[in-house]
């Protein structure tokens, strides 16, 4: 996992506010989840109240598989049945995320948001809102891709989110 502030987050991140862009070269091979803010948050934590106003690029190049969430505040949010209202409350993004493929035997699987990557079941995205550009470029790759302003996939509640941003 990656993120300017938190790479793995185990507890709560409130009030962070990323200004920086990032450039990430991903030769990743398996599992990753990367943000500049919070990586990946696990069962019980939270991230609250974080913006980011970076841009942030990723080239993958090389014959690459496995799955990657990626989002300008949070990576990957993960929950369970009895972590019921963990989640990503009143998150902003309005960095650009661009996501550059330059080898087309890439197999990765993608889940790309503006705030968050991905939000598990039984997690809350409430209050987010994106206002960044995602974009998702590619020569020819067998890789299943999800794209939104705010969150590709989710098995949770969300609510009162807005997205700006063209996708």
């Amino acid at each position: 996992s990656f993120g300017f502030v938190v790479a793995h987050n185990l507890g709560l991140v409130s009030g962070c506010v990323n200004n920086a862009d990032v450039f990430c070269s991903s030769p990743d091979s398996a599992a990753v989840s990367r943000s500049c803010i919070v990586g990946y948050t696990a069962i019980w934590a939270n991230v609250r109240d974080c913006i980011n106003y970076g841009n942030f690029n990723i080239e993958i190049g090389n014959h690459v598989s496995g799955t990657t969430y990626i989002g300008c505040v949070n990576g990957r949010c993960a929950s369970a049945a009895e972590a019921v209202g963990n989640g990503l409350f009143g998150c902003k993004n309005y960095g650009n995320l661009t996501i550059n493929i330059i080898d087309s035997n890439t197999s990765k699987n993608f889940y790309i948001g503006g705030v968050t990557g991905s939000s598990n079941s039984y997690t809350v995205t409430s209050a987010c809102e994106n206002y960044g550009n995602v974009t998702f470029n590619t020569p020819n790759s067998a890789a299943l891709v999800c794209l939104a302003g705010v969150t590709p996939y989710s098995a949770g509640n969300i609510s009162d989110c807005i997205n700006e941003g063209n996708v």
